[in-house]
C-alpha cells in the first residue's frame, strides 16, 4: 500500500499484522494477552523505475517476506519455529500446489469441455480459475482461525487507511476507517485473473503443453502489468476506467476482510507505530 508519507504494504498473520515500509518490516502479534512486536530491516525494492519488472520483483519480495513473517507469527503461537530447510520446502510446495490448482486443473477441464482454442476457450479457462479461487476462499472463510485472520486483514487495512488520512493513528481513529483498500493483495489477484483471460486469448498455442507453458511463462508479465494497474488505480482513484478494473477486487475484499475487534485493531496500530517510528528515526 502507498501513502503520501511513505510506501506501506502488509498482510495479516497469525494473531497479528505485518507492515512493510521502505526500509523496515514490523510485525505485531498478540501472545498471552500482550502484544509482541518485531522490527527488522529489509532490502530496498529493486529496479523501482522499470514498469512491469518492478511489479514482478515486488511480488517475489512480498511472497518471501510474507511467508517468513507468517511462520514467525505461527511460532509465537505454537512456540516452535521451522528450520530454513522446512521453510524452503513449504514455499516450494505452496508454489507447486498453486500451479496445479490454478493453472493445470482449469486447463485440463477446459480441454475436456471445449474443442475451441479461441476466445471462448480462454473465457472458460479463466472462469474456472476464478471459480476455483473464489470457492477456495469461500470454503476456508468458514474456519474459525481464518475468520480471525480476515479480521486482522481488516485491521491492517483500517490502520493503513487511517495513516493515509491523518498523522496520528489510534484505535478509535482506525475504527472509523474502511477495511477495504485498493492496493490489497486480494484486488491484485483478481486483476491478474481477469487480465490473464485477455492476454491468453492473444497468445494461444494449440497443444495442451503449449498452453500450459505459455501460462507459466506469461505469469510474470501479467502479474507485473497488474501491479501497474493497481498502482495507477491507487493514485487516480476517481478514474472511471481504473475504478471499473479494480471493482471486482474491491468487492471480493468484503469476503477476505472482516470488522476487527478493538483488541485486534490495537495489534495493528502497534505494528504501524513500530514501523513508522523506525522509518522516521
Amino acid at each position: 500500500m502507498r501513502s503520501a508519507r511513505q510506501a506501506i504494504g502488509g498482510q495479516a498473520v497469525i494473531e497479528g499484522v505485518m507492515l512493510r515500509g521502505s526500509r523496515y518490516c514490523a510485525v505485531a502479534v498478540r501472545k498471552e494477552n500482550k502484544i509482541v512486536t518485531k522490527v527488522d530491516p529489509v532490502s530496498p525494492l529493486r529496479l523501482q523505475k522499470i514498469p512491469v519488472l518492478r511489479g514482478v520483483l515486488a511480488l517475489i519480495d512480498m511472497l518471501i517476506l510474507g511467508i517468513n513473517t507468517l511462520l514467525w507469527s505461527a511460532a509465537q503461537a505454537e512456540g516452535e519455529e521451522l528450520s530454513k530447510k522446512e521453510t524452503a520446502t513449504l514455499f516450494t510446495t505452496t508454489i507447486a500446489i498453486a500451479i496445479v490448482f490454478f493453472i493445470g486443473i482449469p486447463l485440463l477441464i477446459t480441454l475436456m469441455i471445449s474443442p475451441s482454442h479461441g476466445v471462448l476457450f480462454n473465457l472458460l479457462d479463466g472462469s474456472l480459475r476464478l471459480g476455483i479461487f473464489i470457492g477456495y476462499v469461500g470454503i476456508i472463510s468458514r474456519l474459525e482461525d481464518v475468520k480471525k485472520l480476515f479480521r486482522y486483514h481488516g485491521a491492517e487495512h483500517k490502520v493503513v487507511n487511517c495513516y493515509e488520512q491523518v498523522h496520528h493513528v489510534t484505535v478509535n481513529a482506525a475504527k472509523k476507517c474502511s477495511p477495504i483498500h485498493p492496493r490489497c493483495g486480494t484486488t491484485f489477484v483478481m486483476v491478474i485473473l481477469l487480465l490473464s483471460v485477455v492476454v491468453l486469448s492473444i497468445i494461444n498455442p494449440s497443444t495442451w503443453f503449449g498452453k500450459f507453458l505459455v501460462r507459466i511463462m506469461m505469469f510474470p508479465i501479467i502479474a507485473g502489468t497488474s501491479y501497474e494497474i493497481i498502482k495507477l488505480a491507487a493514485n487516480f482513484r476517481e478514474n472511471i476506467l481504473l475504478k471499473a478494473i479494480i471493482t471486482p477486487g474491491l468487492w471480493f475484499q468484503t469476503i477476505t476482510t472482516a470488522e476487527p475487534t478493538a483488541e485486534e485493531l490495537e495489534v495493528a496500530v502497534a505494528a504501524l507505530n513500530a514501523l513508522v517510528e523506525k522509518e522516521n528515526a
